[in-house]
Protein backbone atom coordinates (compact mmCIF):
# COMPACT_ATOMS: atom_id res chain seq x y z
CA UNK A 1 0.00 0.00 0.00
CA UNK A 2 1.29 3.15 -1.36
CA UNK A 3 1.37 6.19 1.41
CA UNK A 4 1.50 9.56 0.80
CA UNK A 5 2.10 12.52 3.54
CA UNK A 6 -0.08 15.48 3.29
CA UNK A 7 1.29 19.00 2.58
CA UNK A 8 -0.48 21.69 4.14
CA UNK A 9 -1.50 23.76 0.81
CA UNK A 10 -2.68 19.93 -0.58
CA UNK A 11 -6.24 20.29 -1.67
CA UNK A 12 -7.17 17.53 1.04
CA UNK A 13 -6.47 19.84 3.90
CA UNK A 14 -7.77 22.98 2.33
CA UNK A 15 -10.82 21.69 1.56
CA UNK A 16 -11.48 20.19 4.83
CA UNK A 17 -11.67 16.91 3.12
CA UNK A 18 -12.54 13.90 5.90
CA UNK A 19 -11.40 10.34 5.93
CA UNK A 20 -13.70 7.78 3.79
CA UNK A 21 -13.39 5.59 6.27
CA UNK A 22 -13.20 8.06 9.88
CA UNK A 23 -14.95 10.57 8.43
CA UNK A 24 -12.07 12.81 10.26
CA UNK A 25 -10.76 15.70 8.51
CA UNK A 26 -7.63 15.97 7.04
CA UNK A 27 -4.25 17.55 8.35
CA UNK A 28 -1.00 18.50 7.33
CA UNK A 29 1.44 15.67 7.49
CA UNK A 30 -1.35 13.42 7.89
CA UNK A 31 0.12 10.05 6.07
CA UNK A 32 -3.08 8.70 3.64
CA UNK A 33 -3.93 6.36 0.84
CA UNK A 34 -5.50 5.97 -2.20
CA UNK A 35 -8.16 3.18 -3.00
CA UNK A 36 -9.31 3.07 -6.33
CA UNK A 37 -13.44 3.40 -6.17
CA UNK A 38 -13.55 0.85 -9.53
CA UNK A 39 -11.62 -2.43 -8.69
CA UNK A 40 -8.74 -3.47 -11.12
CA UNK A 41 -9.07 -4.53 -14.80
CA UNK A 42 -8.50 -7.56 -15.62
CA UNK A 43 -6.82 -6.28 -19.24
CA UNK A 44 -3.71 -5.49 -17.54
CA UNK A 45 -4.01 -1.95 -18.57
CA UNK A 46 -3.30 1.05 -16.64
CA UNK A 47 -6.12 2.78 -16.32
CA UNK A 48 -6.93 6.54 -14.63
CA UNK A 49 -9.43 5.66 -11.97
CA UNK A 50 -11.20 7.96 -9.68
CA UNK A 51 -10.19 7.03 -6.17
CA UNK A 52 -11.03 7.79 -2.30
CA UNK A 53 -8.29 9.29 -0.23
CA UNK A 54 -8.23 7.89 3.97
CA UNK A 55 -5.93 7.94 6.18
CA UNK A 56 -3.46 5.37 5.71
CA UNK A 57 -3.88 3.75 9.80
CA UNK A 58 -7.65 3.56 8.97
CA UNK A 59 -7.11 1.52 6.02
CA UNK A 60 -5.41 -0.93 7.87
CA UNK A 61 -7.54 -1.10 11.11
CA UNK A 62 -9.57 -2.21 8.30
CA UNK A 63 -8.38 -4.97 6.67
CA UNK A 64 -6.84 -6.42 10.19
CA UNK A 65 -11.04 -6.61 10.54
CA UNK A 66 -12.28 -10.40 11.13
CA UNK A 67 -15.67 -9.65 11.73
CA UNK A 68 -18.23 -7.21 10.37
CA UNK A 69 -21.31 -5.84 12.32
CA UNK A 70 -24.53 -4.18 11.11
CA UNK A 71 -24.96 -0.48 12.04
CA UNK A 72 -28.91 0.54 11.46
CA UNK A 73 -29.06 3.90 10.04
CA UNK A 74 -32.62 5.53 9.29
CA UNK A 75 -35.30 3.96 7.56
CA UNK A 76 -34.84 3.57 3.08
CA UNK A 77 -37.53 6.75 2.94
CA UNK A 78 -34.93 8.58 4.91
CA UNK A 79 -37.03 8.70 7.96
CA UNK A 80 -35.84 8.00 11.64
CA UNK A 81 -36.47 5.63 14.06
CA UNK A 82 -36.00 3.76 17.03
CA UNK A 83 -33.23 1.63 16.04
CA UNK A 84 -30.79 4.31 13.72
CA UNK A 85 -27.47 4.31 15.58
CA UNK A 86 -28.32 0.59 16.64
CA UNK A 87 -26.68 -2.37 16.11
CA UNK A 88 -28.27 -5.49 15.10
CA UNK A 89 -28.12 -8.55 17.95
CA UNK A 90 -30.82 -10.97 16.30
CA UNK A 91 -33.41 -11.21 13.48
CA UNK A 92 -35.76 -13.94 13.59
CA UNK A 93 -37.59 -13.89 10.04
CA UNK A 94 -40.89 -15.55 11.26
CA UNK A 95 -43.81 -16.87 8.76
CA UNK A 96 -43.34 -15.60 5.29
CA UNK A 97 -44.29 -12.33 4.63
CA UNK A 98 -43.63 -11.29 8.01
CA UNK A 99 -41.58 -8.23 9.66
CA UNK A 100 -39.61 -10.60 11.52
CA UNK A 101 -38.58 -10.24 15.27
CA UNK A 102 -35.61 -7.30 15.47
CA UNK A 103 -33.23 -7.00 18.43
CA UNK A 104 -30.78 -4.49 18.49
CA UNK A 105 -28.50 -2.80 20.81
CA UNK A 106 -27.04 0.80 21.68
CA UNK A 107 -23.63 -1.47 22.65
CA UNK A 108 -21.32 -2.21 19.48
CA UNK A 109 -19.34 -5.05 21.37
CA UNK A 110 -22.95 -6.74 21.84
CA UNK A 111 -24.13 -6.95 18.25
CA UNK A 112 -23.87 -9.89 16.00
CA UNK A 113 -20.29 -10.69 13.66
CA UNK A 114 -20.54 -12.06 10.84
CA UNK A 115 -16.93 -13.99 9.17
CA UNK A 116 -16.97 -11.03 6.32
CA UNK A 117 -18.57 -7.97 4.68
CA UNK A 118 -20.47 -10.56 1.98
CA UNK A 119 -21.76 -12.89 4.89
CA UNK A 120 -22.89 -9.48 6.51
CA UNK A 121 -24.68 -7.78 3.62
CA UNK A 122 -26.52 -11.17 2.66
CA UNK A 123 -27.99 -11.42 6.25
CA UNK A 124 -29.41 -7.85 5.58
CA UNK A 125 -30.41 -9.20 1.92
CA UNK A 126 -32.10 -12.17 2.99
CA UNK A 127 -35.43 -12.39 1.82
CA UNK A 128 -38.71 -14.42 3.72
CA UNK A 129 -41.05 -14.75 1.68
CA UNK A 130 -42.55 -12.96 -1.53
CA UNK A 131 -43.97 -9.43 -1.59
CA UNK A 132 -48.30 -9.04 -2.82
CA UNK A 133 -46.24 -7.58 -5.93
CA UNK A 134 -44.81 -10.61 -6.55
CA UNK A 135 -41.11 -9.94 -5.23
CA UNK A 136 -38.95 -11.01 -2.64
CA UNK A 137 -39.42 -10.00 0.89
CA UNK A 138 -36.65 -8.76 2.39
CA UNK A 139 -37.83 -7.06 5.67
CA UNK A 140 -34.25 -5.73 6.88
CA UNK A 141 -34.05 -3.83 3.86
CA UNK A 142 -36.64 -1.23 5.18
CA UNK A 143 -33.55 -0.14 6.58
CA UNK A 144 -30.19 2.01 5.28
CA UNK A 145 -27.70 0.12 6.95
CA UNK A 146 -23.47 0.53 7.48
CA UNK A 147 -21.54 -2.83 7.54
CA UNK A 148 -18.90 -2.45 9.49
CA UNK A 149 -15.62 -3.82 10.71
CA UNK A 150 -14.93 -4.74 14.39
CA UNK A 151 -11.32 -4.08 15.10
CA UNK A 152 -9.30 -1.40 16.47
CA UNK A 153 -10.51 1.34 18.05
CA UNK A 154 -9.66 4.53 15.51
CA UNK A 155 -9.50 7.30 18.46
CA UNK A 156 -5.21 6.50 18.20
CA UNK A 157 -3.34 9.27 19.01
CA UNK A 158 -0.12 10.35 16.21
CA UNK A 159 3.17 9.58 17.78
CA UNK A 160 6.81 11.62 16.64
CA UNK A 161 9.07 9.12 15.64
CA UNK A 162 12.16 10.64 13.59
CA UNK A 163 10.45 13.52 12.31
CA UNK A 164 7.31 10.85 10.57
CA UNK A 165 3.85 10.71 11.91
CA UNK A 166 2.86 7.51 13.06
CA UNK A 167 0.38 5.45 15.37
CA UNK A 168 0.84 2.94 18.00
CA UNK A 169 -0.13 -0.32 17.35
CA UNK A 170 0.73 -0.37 13.78
CA UNK A 171 3.98 -1.13 11.62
Amino acid sequence: MKEYILEGDHPLVLDKMCCDLCKEPFQADDRITLIPKDPVPDDGKTHTVEAVAMHAVCVRWALSAREYTIQFMVLANGISDEHEGEWLVSFEPGPPGSRGVLKTTKKEKEAMCFPSHSAAAEFWRQENGTRADGKPNRPLTVWTVMIEPVGVDLDVEPVDVDGIRSSEGFS
